[in-house]
Parts: structure tokens; sequence; C-alpha cells
């Protein structure tokens, strides 16, 4: 898969038209489109917004892998916070939300050795 599909891809999952992409970088629509047909690539700055605006990150968008800094995007514990919002946030904004994952997580059931073993 090309860095242009990756893109549409993850546009279309966040529900954004190409329109919408265009306005929040100031360009064409026809830029974002060159984009997702490889015609040409965002440079490294719009690269960087646009992985927060798709809510991914530049590795996945330049290569397709999960690899992070802060780990595999498989092990992401989040589907709509990019690594750059979660850094933007406060050691102490940090704490309460993983104190509320935590105490979410002790109240469900025990996952069975079939539904393990279907998600492994």
């Amino acid at each position: 898969m090309s860095i242009g599909t990756r893109i549409r891809e993850r546009r279309k999952a966040r529900g954004l038209t190409l329109q919408q992409v265009a306005e929040a970088f100031s360009i064409h629509r026809a830029s974002v489109s060159d984009w997702e047909r490889d015609v040409s690539r965002p440079d490294v700055d719009r690269l960087v917004r646009l992985s927060g605006l798709l809510r991914t990150t530049t590795d996945y968008l330049l290569t397709g892998t999960a690899a992070s800094a802060q780990g595999g995007a498989a092990d992401w514990p989040f589907r709509r916070v990019s690594h750059e919002e979660w850094s933007a946030l406060s050691e102490e904004q940090k704490a309460r939300i993983e104190g509320f994952a935590e105490a979410v997580a002790q109240e469900l059931p025990a996952p069975t050795h079939a539904a393990r073993k279907a998600s492994g």
C-alpha cells in the first residue's frame, strides 16, 4: 500500500472529505487528491500535521508500519487519540486518564480462552 493509499484510507476512516483536509492546510482540494493518488507528497511539516489530523503516526503514513517511538500502533490503546495529542497532555491529565482506564478494565470480566485465541 502506498503513502497516498494510506492517507486516503485514514481520511475516509475519520469521515473527512478532500475539501475538509484541504481547508485544514489552506491548500486546494486537488493538492490533497494528488497526495492520495501519489502524484505528489506532503512536505515534512504537513506530514506531521496530517498524521495528527488523521489520528495516526507519521511512521504509518510513510511506511505502513505500526512502529513508533512510543510502541507499536497495535499496542496503542486509543483509537481516537493520537500520540501527538497524548504527548500534549500534562502528567496529571495522563495519570487521571490511566486511572480511569484501569478502573474500567478491572470491572470487565476476564477474557475466556476462546476470546484470547481469537484476538491473538
